[in-house]
């Protein structure tokens, strides 16, 4: 192997040394160095191998990030619909984000899993018929057919060539690059967050920042007390916000989940809860993928779902040191994924209570958590719409997140899909119920085919 077959190979790593060493990007060079190994050793020449050109616009879209300008303040920018009043109390003074970049500077944004949540090919008006002779009118499991648009819309958050979706707070870094937003040992900051009603800047003594990475180095500090008191307003946003953040699945997929890991064998997902982390070197969940960040995506994390939505966002968005305009502004965002995410299913299938997994069977909300199809006294399993990222909670840790919803009147009883008795109930559980008659008549391939159209079908949104 000559040399003229190994130096374009070194140049692109010699770039990828640079950006780091003199222009502060955080890269994963190693995983950078091995992808670019294993083309040189095949004998693929430079100019003909897809990693190295990957690699090389993937180099050059970091370097442009280093190279943007700093915006002094950029207001946050606020939907039509917001309540003003809730804005200023939140966000006091309706501050802009400061010393910011369009984009993370050192940094590529965090990865979701290579496939979002709905993006599957599934035979969408077989199930749908299906459904809708199963479950009688007004049952949340039951499609509307005036709400399905065809052809079916553009998903929200698919990326072509097994690129990572972009998830919710993917400019917040779920392993902390600062320790606990402190830059320096002395406290030589002036902390920038607004207090009050009339918005005055606090001014205090600070040695943190937020942590935030469209930032520039240093660019918001943010003293400890305003730390906790914006905190303190955002925390009520976010758990009002976690129970809709839930994709459910269906109590097949969960038991079936439970009963075998590998199901979640190179999905790319992050896992929280269910398994120990230990549990990767057995499955091997995640998948290193030859686009940026070139890094592993997804795995075990561990016994324990985390607070609040059981995956990184509630962490993220609350266990980081982020400056007021920034949380508004990601609460913002992902309240307007979840509107997004719950349109497109409506529009695909009718309904938003659909399994996330098999995406053929009704999610256990549709039934209250109760009864055999409700998967009652038994793990449940939801994929985030904002991260994508996989929830698996002990019965016994769910009720007093989801309280509002189980509160809510039992849906009517139905036939059903048929499911195999589940191995954590009773044999008084695991019976099916008996039949009930239907509110109307099972509908006909034909008659489907032939419902009158939507007033959106055909535009795709």
């Amino acid at each position: 192997m000559g040399e003229a077959h190994i130096q374009p190979y070194e140049e692109v790593l010699g770039q990828a040394y640079e950006l780091v060493n003199n222009h502060q990007q955080i890269l994963h060079v190693d995983n950078i160095r091995w992808f670019l190994r294993n083309d040189m050793f095949s004998g693929t020449q430079a100019q003909n191998s897809a990693i190295a050109t990957a690699i090389q616009q993937f180099l050059v879209e970091r370097y442009s990030a280093s190279q943007q300008d700093i915006q002094p303040a950029v207001p946050v920018e606020l939907p039509g619909d917001i309540d003003i009043p809730t804005v200023d109390r939140l966000n006091p003074g309706n501050a802009p984000m400061r010393n910011v970049m369009p984009i993370p500077p050192n940094r590529p944004p965090s990865p979701g899993p290579v496939r979002a949540i709905f993006s599957g090919q599934t035979p969408l008006d077989g199930i749908i018929l299906n459904l809708i002779n199963a479950y009688p009118e007004g049952h949340p499991a039951r499609p509307v057919l005036q709400l399905i648009v065809r052809p079916p819309p553009e998903h929200p958050n698919m990326r072509p060539d097994m690129r990572p979706i972009r998830p919710a707070f993917s400019s917040i870094p779920f392993n902390r690059i600062l320790d606990g937003g402190r830059v320096s040992q002395t406290a030589s900051l002036k902390c920038l967050e607004r207090k009050g009603d009339l918005g005055v800047i606090c001014g205090k003594p600070t040695s943190a920042v937020c942590e935030d990475t469209t930032h520039v180095h240093g660019g918001f500090p943010m003293c400890s007390e305003c730390e906790f008191e914006s905190q303190t307003r955002f925390r009520q946003e976010m758990e009002s916000l976690a129970a809709n953040l839930r994709a459910y699945t269906c109590a097949q997929c969960a038991m079936e989940y439970c009963q075998e890991p590998q199901r979640f064998k190179l999905s790319g997902y992050r896992i929280f809860g269910g398994f120990p982390v230990e549990q990767n070197d057995q499955i091997g969940v995640a998948v290193r993928v030859p686009w940026a960040p070139f890094t592993d995506i997804g795995g075990f994390q561990g016994f324990q779902p985390l607070p609040i939505t059981g995956c990184a966002c509630a962490s993220k968005f609350l266990d980081r040191r982020i400056c007021s305009p920034h949380r508004l502004r990601h609460i913002i965002d992902i309240r307007q994924a979840v509107d997004d995410m719950d349109e497109f299913v409506r529009q695909t299938f009718g309904t938003t209570k659909i399994c996330p997994s098999c995406q053929v069977r009704p999610s256990v909300d549709a039934f209250g958590f109760r009864g055999r199809e409700g998967n009652e006294a038994a793990p449940r399993i939801w994929f985030c719409k904002g991260c994508h990222d996989v929830v698996i909670a002990p019965y016994q840790d769910v009720p007093a997140v989801v309280a509002p919803q189980a509160a809510q009147p039992t849906p009517p009883p139905s036939q059903g899909l048929p499911l195999p008795p589940l191995p954590w109930l009773s044999p008084q559980e695991t019976q099916p119920s008996p039949a009930q008659p239907q509110g109307d008549s099972p509908i006909s391939w034909e008659q489907y085919i032939n419902w009158p159209a939507s007033p959106n079908e055909g535009q795709g949104t």
